[in-house]
């Protein structure tokens, strides 16, 4: 097995003035962009809390709606199962 040599190249320090990303890091330009990604999950965050937020509501109030029903007409179901229970009933 041979192994080629390549001539080495010279290594050079990379540009922190790159204008495309506004400038070298500086601790204020650091803060502002800890800011804007805490904003921006704080927001995402926040909107998915009120979706979930929102479908827990909603599941409590049918519950609530179903409990409230069968408290306007308690005896709904006892009439139901006592027709069905004696209509079975072996009558001679």
């Amino acid at each position: 097995m041979s192994e080629e040599a390549t001539a080495p190249v010279p290594w050079t320090v990379p540009s922190i003035e790159d204008s495309d990303k506004g400038g070298p890091l500086t601790a204020g330009r650091l803060e502002a962009l800890q800011k804007e990604a805490y904003d921006e999950a704080y927001q995402k965050g926040h909107a998915e809390g009120i979706a979930a937020g929102e479908k827990t509501v909603q599941k409590r109030v049918e519950r609530l709606d179903e409990l409230l029903k069968a408290q306007a007409r308690p005896f709904d179901s006892l009439m139901k199962w006592s027709k069905n229970s004696w209509s079975n009933w072996p009558w001679p």
